[in-house]
């Protein structure tokens, strides 16, 4: 066996790192604007959806969840339709995308924490990221699409602290809860 690729496979298991690496490198270029506009789309669609969701289904949140999820869905679907209508404001609404996304991270947490703390459930299922990702790409666009050039490293290393510390925050809380 080749010792290069005795090394990949053993590498195999932390192949995610070099992903959310990927995820995570800035690009300062039309086609890094439009792709990260049609990621927010698609965020966006599956904001709104969760907000409908939680106002008519069995979810239970607080009136500023019910209020401000389909709100910030709204919000990056119609900023990326925007973008498609007048692109010269492709680096505006991305960063302004990027603060709605990082916005809706902070809440996220503290929802799901407040839930955690206050449910009568001790039983449901964790999804590892489910914090990690949205502060992650949210402090990514505000890297590559905000008007902090000389910080980009500094902002997505943010993200990543910041989305790391929600999921130990979370983990401790259920532990703590599980006893």
């Amino acid at each position: 066996m080749d010792s290069k690729q005795g090394r990949s496979d053993r590498r195999q298991p932390f192949r995610w790192f070099g992903e959310l690496y990927r995820l995570l490198a800035v690009r300062r270029d039309p086609d890094a604007a439009g792709r990260s506009a049609l990621l927010n789309a698609v965020i966006g669609v599956l904001l709104v959806a969760v907000g409908l969701l939680m106002n008519v289904g069995d979810i239970r949140a607080g009136a500023v969840e019910r209020a401000l999820v389909p709100a910030i869905g709204t919000l990056m679907v119609l900023g990326t339709v925007s973008i498609a209508r007048r692109p010269g404001l492709a680096f505006p609404l991305l960063t302004a995308q990027a603060l709605l996304l990082t916005s809706f991270s902070a809440i996220f947490t503290l929802a799901s924490l407040r839930w955690l703390v206050v449910a009568s459930t001790r039983s449901f299922r964790y999804l590892p990221g489910m914090f990690l990702l949205p502060w992650s790409l949210g402090f990514r666009e505000l890297a590559a699409f905000g008007p902090w050039p000389t910080r980009t490293v500094f902002l997505r290393r943010s993200g990543v602290v910041l989305g790391v510390l929600s999921e130990l925050a979370f983990a401790a809380v259920a532990l703590s809860r599980r006893g």
